[in-house]
């Protein structure tokens, strides 16, 4: 099961609101690569769920990912970070934990 911790789903409402609240409006998991740290989970929005996606909900938030990437994202932690290096969303894995 994915989660989205609450400062990313309070987030994520905020620019769904700001944008109209579009109906396939979510947050799309994908592996990046990560240069000398090796690939990594991220996360991005997305306003296209296509048909092979699976969609998980969590506090209010559409997660989306291909099935391909089941296996590596499935236990994938969300949040929203703003920080002096870092703003966005960030995806936690267990299993990508490169840079």
């Amino acid at each position: 099961m994915n989660k989205v911790k609450d400062a990313a789903a309070k987030r994520f409402k905020e620019i769904a609101e700001s944008k109209g609240n579009p109906p396939d409006l979510c947050i799309r998991l994908y592996i990046a690569p990560g240069g000398w740290c090796g690939p990594r989970v991220a996360a991005v929005l997305d306003e296209r769920i296509g048909k092979g996606d699976i969609v998980v909900e969590d506090n209010g938030v559409k997660v989306v990912y291909t099935r391909s990437l089941y296996e590596l994202v499935k236990n994938t932690h969300v949040n929203y970070m703003n920080t002096f290096f870092f703003k966005g969303f960030q995806a936690f894995s267990h299993k990508y934990k490169g840079g």
